[in-house]
């Protein structure tokens, strides 16, 4: 399985030449660059950090990230997968760290907070064509 590697989304250490302020914009255009050197059939899916933890350190993605890479992978039809094991169960003052971007990933993958600590829990979360979301609505699942 190829799997291709993207700039890190970190305002702190922008790529070469890039400003903080047009860091999403740049990354954004590097996924889609990556997509189409590929060939959009050949793309499953693009996993990210919304709030990456263990490369970084609590280092949150920069405004309208989020939003840019979901336009992308629908554009492209490729999954948008969403780790937040490490931001997410309320670590970033909603129960899903996207939800201060209002985005919602094809899958969420959450643990650790989920189960209080108590033991090793984690899960992957479909979302549904609907748009609901476990925790946040009606379930459609």
């Amino acid at each position: 399985m190829l799997a291709s590697l993207l700039s890190p989304v970190n305002a702190y250490r922008p790529a070469a030449g890039v400003s903080p302020d047009d860091l999403a914009r740049h990354c954004a255009h590097a996924l889609e660059e990556e997509i189409l050197r590929l060939g959009p059939a050949t793309v499953a899916a693009f996993v990210f950090e919304p709030v990456v933890g263990a490369a970084g350190g609590v280092v949150p993605a920069p405004p309208g990230y989020a939003a840019m890479m979901r336009k992308i992978c629908t554009r492209h039809a490729v999954l948008m997968i969403a780790d937040e094991v490490m931001c997410g169960s309320g670590r970033c003052s909603t129960y899903l760290a996207l939800t201060h971007d209002d985005v919602l990933p094809d899958i969420m993958l959450i643990a650790r907070g989920m189960s209080g600590g108590y033991i090793p829990l984690g899960a992957p979360l479909p979302i549904c064509a609907t748009g609901a979301v476990p925790f946040r609505g009606p379930s459609c699942c």
